[in-house]
């Protein structure tokens, strides 16, 4: 059985760049994650609420 945890960070600083957020979270956590999803500033939608994705718009 695999043990499985989402995290997800909301409500980052709009100047947060994904290189910077990994470099972060490497600090703590390298080699314990194998998935990430990033989504900048202003590119979530929320037209389902616990459904959130990377728009395009």
């Amino acid at each position: 059985m695999l043990d499985r945890t989402k995290v997800v960070l909301r409500h980052l600083p709009p100047t947060l760049s994904q290189a910077s957020l990994v470099a972060q979270i490497d600090a703590a956590f390298l080699g314990r994650y194998n998935w990430l999803s990033f989504c900048p500033a202003g590119k979530v939608r929320n037209e389902n609420p616990g459904l959130e994705t990377c728009g395009t718009s």
